[in-house]
């Protein structure tokens, strides 16, 4: 016999049971039951609804071409219209100059050494509790110097190690350089001070373009971002037309309505790409535009065709242009109008016109001469690389005391004073900044998730997968638990079904693992230059994630597998089983896309999921029992599958009868909540499990956006 006084267990009700027995309770329909068919029914409705939306978006091909038909004419400087009818962003500005500008870093196994940048003092090291001078630092420029004033064009050229990306690292303000707002300034008319990251545009070696918007919504993106930040930034028709006359100046017309495409996709050429890369850089209006690199990746005909429109916009525009180059033929190097070139150890070698880069080479090196078919650039560069020992320090040291560096220096010397003049001279005009992270709008975040949106509908696979292995798998897990009935058979498979369930949703969030990953260059472009805040970055690409590939497939899960099994009959279990779905399988995707941001590796990304999911599901409640005198049993209390599947159980077994009957003892009834108690389980902490489920997610959204604020601004 089994004893069913209350103290052993809990009962339905005070007197619920009699004699041993329990007594039924009434399943009579009423009103509430025939509402909330009807609120199921409508619920059903909506997701179908959404569901064909979504997959409808996902399969329509682009918009319409945004740009008039016809041929364009090219010998109008379309660019140089859009430049002059907005001005630069920080018009009236004079360019940019740099002066002694040198960077150390520590070099290995000098743990102590500092960095020192733009002539601060020496730096010292420290290790063993002795000091010693900072001699084992690998030094990457040493004392350049520069003036590039608009409609000037520099090339910056030198051998690998030369320091070239370094130097265009501590111009844009990418490296961290501190005191270098002393030595490396923007010249404005009315005042001197450093650049920040909106004044002077980067395009990178390699392009940051998202594949699945076409050339017009690429730079439609910057330029509805910007208009609310920057009241420059006009009427809706008049950001269309700049955006045509920029598609137009660098010869994309044609291309307007294609897709940007990817390596693996088609889509634009390279020229192509490098070409619509500086079309977003100069939607931004920068003071100062710097390419990185420009011609790397593209063959000759498409490097000339980049290479002219660049010193078209350098001769036409108020815009300086600085750009790396490694070794450009003769038909590149001749359009450029100043020419920086620097040794190995970044000292200069050489800054003046590039037609007289070779007769002064020639003059102070041990070389053979020019030799027919020889481009100067080549010549140049064996001159620094291929000489005696020392060659390369002795050509530096000849141009430090050459006519050329005096001029430089001069030069440098006389812009620096006039722009400190203008600086202390009373001026009505004022020149705005857009901060460096744009605050969390309505505006910017409704552009960010629409573009996110578009992103998962032009890329349907992975929507249309989550769906199919939702379909697929909640007909698995329907045929192998169905219609469980309350025996103790069925009692054991509930649970087992709501561990299964649970489990699935957490491993199959792992798809957003390469959310930040894949995308980290254009993440940390858009958000440097000022385009949107980290929130908003976060909040508007978590909601799409979220809804198109967690909430809606587990839609279609709960609905396909909830009366398949047999749970609970009634619209109030059926949903707060989906909500509790739902809750659960956000929380997992936010756990991936912590480990997303906190690493670039997917491998490493990969690895701490599944153990986080691992350890989860561990101490998820089905495995282990907190019941007993094990300390390491209460690691379960921070599982959040846990916290889900004990939700699931109480929403089950609170309010159902259920049957003690196993084999070879009678049957006996019993409640759901005595069931529960033997897993530990209080029916009445479900509102306590969801609030620490909602915990969980406010939390790791917070971890999120704060590790995604801090990898942006350290990378």
């Amino acid at each position: 016999s089994v004893d069913m006084r209350c103290s052993t267990g809990r009962c339905v009700a005070g007197n619920a049971v009699v004699n041993n027995v329990v007594v039924p309770s009434s399943n009579s329909p009423s009103v509430n039951d025939v509402a909330d068919s009807l609120a199921l029914y409508l619920v059903a409705t909506v997701s179908v609804i959404f569901s064909v939306f979504v997959l409808f978006l996902a399969l329509r091909p682009p918009p319409p071409a945004l740009v008039p038909t016809g041929s364009a004419d090219h010998s109008k400087p379309a660019v140089v219209s859009f430049l002059d009818k907005h001005g630069n962003s920080r018009t009236p500005v004079c360019g940019i100059v740099f002066e002694n500008l040198t960077y150390e870093v520590p070099a290995k196994n000098a743990p102590g050494c500092k960095i020192r940048v733009c002539g601060a003092e020496e730096a010292e090291m420290e290790e063993g509790g002795l000091r010693g001078p900072a001699s084992k630092s690998q030094v990457l420029l040493n004392n350049v110097s520069g003036v590039v004033l608009p409609g000037e064009f520099l090339a910056v050229m030198g051998p690998t190690g030369a320091g070239k990306s370094t130097l265009l690292g501590v111009l844009t303000g990418r490296l961290d350089a501190s005191g270098a707002g002393k030595n490396v300034s923007l010249l404005f008319s009315g005042s001197l001070r450093a650049p920040p990251g909106d004044c002077v545009g980067l395009v990178a070696q390699h392009d940051c373009l998202l594949a699945t918007e076409t050339v017009m919504e690429t730079l439609m993106f910057v330029q509805e971002l910007r208009s609310h930040y920057d009241t420059q930034v006009r009427t809706s028709d008049a950001r269309r037309a700049d955006a045509v006359m920029i598609v137009a100046a660098l010869r994309l017309d044609h291309r307007a309505n294609h897709l940007v495409g990817g390596i693996d996709k088609g889509g634009l050429s390279g020229g192509e790409r490098k070409r619509l890369s500086i079309g977003v850089a100069l939607m931004m209006r920068p003071s100062v535009l710097v390419l990185d690199e420009p011609t790397s990746g593209l063959d000759s005909a498409n490097a000339q065709a980049l290479m002219s429109c660049l010193s078209a916009l350098a001769l036409s525009s108020h815009t300086a242009l600085i750009a790396t180059v490694h070794q450009p033929p003769p038909t590149i190097f001749n359009r450029f109008s100043q020419l920086l070139l620097l040794a190995p150890g970044g000292s200069v070698a050489f800054w003046g016109p590039p037609a007289e880069a070779a007769e002064w080479m020639s003059s102070v090196v041990q070389h053979p001469p020019l030799a027919p078919g020889v481009s100067v650039s080549e010549h140049l560069l064996e001159c620094l690389v291929s000489g005696p020992s020392g060659q390369a320090q002795s050509v530096c040291q000849h141009f430090a005391q050459s006519d050329q560096a005096k001029r430089l220096e001069e030069k440098v010397r006389t812009c620096m004073v006039q722009a400190e003049a203008q600086q202390a001279a009373p001026s009505s005009s004022t020149v705005e900044f857009m901060p460096s992270s744009a605050p969390l709008s309505v505006g910017p975040l409704c552009l960010v998730f629409k573009r996110t949106w578009r992103q998962i509908a032009r890329n349907p696979a992975l929507l249309v997968l989550h769906l199919a292995l939702a379909v697929a798998v909640a007909l698995v897990l329907g045929l192998v638990f169905f219609d469980l009935d309350k025996e103790l058979a069925g009692i054991q498979n509930r649970a087992g079904f709501f561990f299964m369930i649970t489990l699935y949703l957490s491993f199959t969030s792992m798809s957003a693992l390469g959310w930040f990953i894949t995308e980290r260059r254009l993440r940390w472009r858009e958000w440097n230059a000022g385009l949107y805040s980290t929130s908003t970055l976060l909040l508007s690409s978590q909601l799409c994630d979220l809804v198109l590939l967690r909430l809606l497939p587990t839609g279609w899960i709960a609905f396909i597998t909830y009366w398949m099994v047999g749970l609970n009959n009634d619209t109030h279990h059926f949903l707060t089983f989906t909500f509790i779905l739902g809750l659960t399988v956000s929380i997992a995707s936010t756990v991936c896309l912590v480990f997303s941001i906190a690493t670039p590796d997917i491998s490493k990304a990969n690895l701490g999921s599944v153990m986080t999911f691992a350890f989860a599901m561990m101490f998820g409640g089905l495995l282990t029992n907190s019941g007993g005198d094990n300390p390491v049993m209460k690691l379960q209390y921070v599982s959040f599958m846990y916290y889900s599947w004990a939700s699931l159980m109480i929403n089950e077994f609170k309010d159902i009868d259920v049957v003690f009957n196993p084999d070879g003892f009678g049957s006996v009834d019993l409640t759901g909540q005595v069931f529960l108690d033997t897993y530990g389980i209080n029916s009445d902490d479900l509102e306590r499990n969801v609030g620490v489920l909602v915990g969980f997610q406010l939390v790791l959204t917070f971890v999120a956006a704060s590790l995604l604020f801090y990898k942006l601004r350290r990378e």
